[in-house]
């Protein structure tokens, strides 16, 4: 079974997820939610990295 990693991203903080190796998806494109956040996804099997919070 694979797991699978999302997280909701501000739009500023965007860019630091993207530098860990996070992928940004469209699932939030076009709804509310989409103006204020991504949806970002982690793909490998292994733990997942996280940026470090302002």
């Amino acid at each position: 079974m694979k797991i699978m990693f999302f997280r909701f991203v501000r739009h500023e903080y965007v860019p630091d997820w993207l530098q860990c190796g996070w992928i940004a998806r469209p699932i939030l494109n076009g709804t509310h939610h989409g103006n204020w956040s991504v949806a970002m996804e982690w793909i490998c099997d292994c733990r997942p990295p996280f940026p470090k919070q302002p």
